[in-house]
């Protein structure tokens, strides 16, 4: 018998929408994020030319807001958030997915573009057993503003899986996404399922 497993997309898939910017907001407020954000539009016209890969540009943006911060500062921002703001954009759909497959015994995995460290509080709090995501980097105890790993997105989700658990025979894995990014995690899966939450 294989070992089942459920893996969900966290942005668009669990979340009605992205949650950088909400966390962004939370961290800074709307006048410094508009003004920062100001100084971000090169990259970001960059990137909807695809002059900058979404990578590059979500990392530069990322940057701009954290370098220096303190890596115990953004871990409490982040357990904050977490706990105080992302219920409320939960889609119910999604909850009710997770908790079928809690009681048919699958373990529930999110792997996710966005920071791990945001996403973990409250994965923890819904006895999500996985959460794999983007990672940041750290120095002398604070951030450099650079992602630890590559940006959690594309093939790099399904990379990041195998990485912790192995060859994908050995499971049953359903897998729920809703963008281009999730397309590689999605053609591992037995049973796939696209902007079906």
């Amino acid at each position: 018998m294989k070992t089942r497993l459920a893996i969900f997309d966290f942005d668009g898939t669990i979340t009605r929408r992205d949650t950088f910017l909400l966390f962004l907001v939370f961290c800074f407020g709307w006048v410094k994020v508009c003004r920062i954000g100001i100084r971000c539009i090169p990259v970001l016209l960059g990137y909807k030319l695809k002059l900058i890969p979404n990578s590059k540009a979500k990392e530069t943006i990322f940057g701009r807001f954290f370098k220096k911060t303190g890596f115990e500062d953004f871990n409490e921002f982040c357990r904050r958030f977490s706990l105080g703001n992302i219920s409320p954009v939960i889609k119910v759909s999604a909850l009710e997915k997770i908790f079928r497959h809690k009681d048919r015994g699958d373990k529930i995995i999110i792997i996710s573009a966005s920071i791990e460290n945001w996403i973990r509080p409250w994965a923890d709090s819904f006895g999500i057993d996985h959460v794999i995501g983007t990672t940041v980097e750290t120095e002398d105890g604070l951030l450099t503003g650079k992602f630890k790993s590559p940006n959690c997105c594309g093939e790099e989700k399904v990379e990041r899986f195998i990485r912790a658990y192995g060859d994908t025979d050995q499971y049953h894995i359903s897998a729920y996404g809703d963008s281009r990014g999730d397309k590689e995690l999605l053609s591992i899966a037995d049973e796939p399922f696209y902007k079906l939450l």
